[in-house]
């Protein structure tokens, strides 16, 4: 017979606690990414106006990408400690939604980088040299 989570001595758990402490810290970085992906928006237009925009929405967007792996990666474990509890499946829903989110708003970044001439991203790269790192 399975072993329920409250079962399992804590030992041989998870200990997600090292990932976010409290479910406060996960809403404030889920607000925050939030946040993030819509403040990104900015760069709509914009992002190879000149290599410090350009630098920047790179870092932003890897940023958030970062941020964004970790609320997955939190609420999948969490998701599957039990998959009877629908609060964790909520949880791991709702971050799954502000992926998509993250990728209707942040899509023109890659089609803005094709349309340059490859020449304007050189001088970028004399420009910001700390592009160079990307």
């Amino acid at each position: 017979m399975e072993k329920t989570r409250d079962q399992i001595e804590p030992q041989y758990q998870w200990d997600l606690t090292k990932i976010y402490p409290d479910m406060k810290a996960f809403r404030q970085e889920y607000d925050e990414v939030k946040q993030l992906i819509s403040e990104y928006q900015k760069y709509e237009g914009h992002t190879m106006d000149d290599a410090q925009t350009f630098y920047q929405s790179v870092v932003d967007e890897l940023t958030i990408s970062e941020k964004l792996g970790i609320l997955y990666t939190y609420t999948s474990l969490k998701s599957d400690e039990d998959i009877a509890n629908n609060q964790n499946q909520e949880l791991k829903s709702r971050v799954q939604n502000l992926y998509d989110y993250a990728m209707r708003t942040m899509y023109f970044t890659t089609p803005e980088l094709l349309k340059v001439d490859y020449q304007v991203i050189e001088q970028f790269y004399q420009d910001e040299p700390r592009l160079l790192d990307y």
